[in-house]
């Protein structure tokens, strides 16, 4: 009797056993399952993120290309800066021409002007500008800068490049005002030619490099010139 409830107790105890590492088991399956579901849900979830981002991308980029692609047309205001450097004959802040003449130097000032624009035959994109600029030239020489006041009107032709910019050139003419900072000296009057190229993004956008030729009233010979670096905005539709 006695090793029959041994028996039947070793047997419990076994059993008791090996249910408890199937539990084991079971619960370590669980386990690892639910971890590989939560991994596969991050990595779908950084997956949908990832699509989402490419075309929240792909549409602010089409939306671009079309705006870039749209005829530029009508009347647009114009805001802008300018940086250039000055290559003047003057040699030195005593120099008697030097306000005509300014010694080579770096130049800034503000642009403010009016556009129209239109498409010419072929596709191309021509517009018509009359812009001011109030700067001043050879600011190297805090003793000797001259204000300058620029009335032009230029040309411009652009070309589609690609989705995203038009490019061209553009020319003008106008009249520049110079005058020194100090009381008792004369201001003068340049006549002003202007050569370029220009890069147009977005339909709202300008750069453009230009060659700026100052010259004398009585012969046409050139008194100064600038290269300079302009940045434009157009506002309007």
């Amino acid at each position: 009797m006695v090793k029959q409830i041994l028996l039947a107790s070793s047997l419990i105890l076994s059993f008791n056993g090996f249910a408890l590492a199937a539990t084991k088991a079971e619960q370590a399956r669980i386990d690892k399952a639910r971890a590989e579901k939560a991994r596969a849900d991050k990595a779908r979830a950084e997956r949908l993120k990832a699509e989402k981002a490419r075309a929240e991308q792909a549409a602010k980029d089409a939306a671009i290309a079309k705006e870039n692609a749209k005829p530029l047309e009508g009347f647009k205001i114009m805001l802008g800066g300018t940086l250039g450097v000055g290559i003047g004959a003057g040699v030195s802040p005593s120099d008697p021409n030097a306000i005509n003449n300014p010694p080579s130097g770096l130049n800034l000032g503000l642009k403010t002007g009016i556009s129209y624009f239109s498409t010419a035959t072929g596709g191309s994109t021509v517009g018509l500008e009359a812009n001011s600029t109030i700067g001043v030239r050879n600011i190297d020489f805090a003793n000797s800068y001259t204000p300058q006041y620029a009335f032009s009107f230029d040309f411009l032709q652009l070309f589609q490049a690609g989705e995203y910019a038009k490019v061209g050139y553009t020319v003008g003419a106008g009249v520049t005002v110079r005058n020194s900072n100090s009381s008792g000296t004369p201001y003068t009057i340049l006549p002003t030619l202007k050569v370029g190229v220009a890069a147009l993004a977005n339909n709202h956008q300008k750069f453009s490099l230009d060659w700026v030729s100052y010259l004398q009233q009585n012969s046409g010979a050139p008194y100064s010139s600038d290269i300079m670096l302009t940045y434009a905005y157009y506002f309007g539709k």
